[in-house]
């Protein structure tokens, strides 16, 4: 072999080398990459362990009431008087106007509960520790909360229009049910939290006849009853992640007010993007959640489950974000992080009973996609991004 040739040679085999090099970091970054988003994005967050872990730690011997659109005061009453409920907590949910320090978008909008405060910690148990004192004195945050607002106890949540509120205490989220910030009910009542949005009954005798007694107080709604473990936290809506998890893996925005609750245009440059996924075509997501639904719609397709999406019709109903409240949803819509999606809205209208194929349900899950088909108020056409456990 030549000089020539054997040069040749030799660089030829230093250019594979270098090639395969880069093939494998660029494989093991890759990996470390989709690694840290899994766990950045709280994968596994409705998973047997997480609520587990949570239900041990208190509300032993609680079970959550709760009906679509909440309970009026006569309805409290009448739970409260029945002779199978030894005692009670109404938990009444809103929403705070946190200022935002933006002229132009003053507002963060922050999930948020009134409670009597007594009756809430002894829901809670031994690991309420001073909580009724820090309900009554002030505004208790939620340990997310807390870290994104930057605050701790000793200092003060600032509202949109001027007032302080004392933080009084920062608690484990499990503790407020995943809501952000909570504080009693006679200082929630001038926020406008008002509206029992759930109930914390210690029962009386047997489960079943327990809930039968409830079926006959409020005949006509539709109740749901969870026991502590049975989901990461004990709230309304628990199929889907609290607004503070929400926040913490997809970004928290400003808004114009809680009744124009469109995201900041920087916000929206930084976290959502346009790609083109198999079988929808082109959408608009959070950046973080495109890979999943592009999985997702990969196996639809795989399965040939494909066939039965209307993918004009999913499209008009919107993919991923979109700006347009939909009926029952509690604003602001998870629509608007572009981490919700429809399908085949045009047959699944929300309220009535879905006919969404349940083999598409068993596929989205598998990508981390809550189903809104199994709602008290079922949205046959959403799914919801949560992570492992969906």
């Amino acid at each position: 072999m030549t000089d020539a040739a054997r040069r040749a040679v030799t660089v030829v085999v230093v250019l594979a080398v270098v090639a395969a090099g880069t093939a494998l970091f660029t494989t093991l970054r890759s990996d470390r990459e989709m690694a840290s988003v899994r766990q950045s994005n709280g994968e596994g967050a409705f998973s047997a362990s997480s609520s587990s872990a949570h239900g041990t730690a208190g509300f032993r011997g609680q079970v959550l009431l709760w009906a679509f659109g909440g309970f009026t005061s006569n309805e409290v009453r009448r739970v409260r008087d029945s002779t199978m409920v030894a005692s009670i907590v109404a938990v009444r949910t809103g929403r705070l106007a946190v200022a935002s320090g933006s002229a132009g978008y003053p507002v963060v909008p922050v999930e948020a509960a009134a409670v009597a405060e007594d009756a809430y910690a002894a829901a809670v148990g031994r690991s309420a520790g001073r909580l009724a004192v820090q309900l009554r004195k002030g505004v208790v945050l939620s340990q997310t909360s807390a870290a994104l607002r930057r605050l701790r106890a000793g200092g003060q949540l600032r509202l949109a229009g001027g007032r302080r509120l004392d933080v009084t205490g920062v608690v484990a989220d499990w503790m407020l049910g995943g809501y952000e910030a909570a504080t009693s009910r006679d200082r929630g009542s001038g926020l406008n939290l008002r509206r029992a949005t759930y109930l914390l009954v210690r029962p009386r005798g047997e489960k079943a006849a327990f809930e039968a007694d409830m079926r006959r107080l409020l005949p006509g709604r539709l109740l749901r009853f969870r026991k502590p473990g049975e989901r990461p936290f004990l709230r309304a809506g628990d199929d889907v992640l609290p607004l503070a998890l929400v926040k913490q893996r997809f970004g928290e925005f400003r808004t114009r007010s809680l009744t124009q609750p469109l995201p900041d245009p920087r916000w929206v440059k930084a976290n959502l993007a346009s790609a083109t996924v198999p079988v929808l075509g082109t959408v608009r997501c959070h950046r973080l959640v495109l890979p999943a639904l592009a999985a997702a719609m990969t196996e639809l397709r795989a399965a040939r489950l494909d066939k039965l999406i209307d993918v004009a019709d999913s499209r008009r109903g919107g993919t991923c974000f979109s700006r347009t409240p939909r009926s029952g949803d509690v604003v602001p819509s998870r629509h608007l992080w572009g981490i919700a999606v429809e399908l085949n809205p045009s047959s699944n209208p929300a309220g009535v009973a879905p006919k969404l194929d349940r083999r598409i349900v068993r596929v989205m899950a598998h990508h981390g996609f809550a189903w809104g088909g199994t709602w008290l108020h079922p949205s046959g056409s959403h799914f919801e991004w949560v992570g492992a456990g969906a």
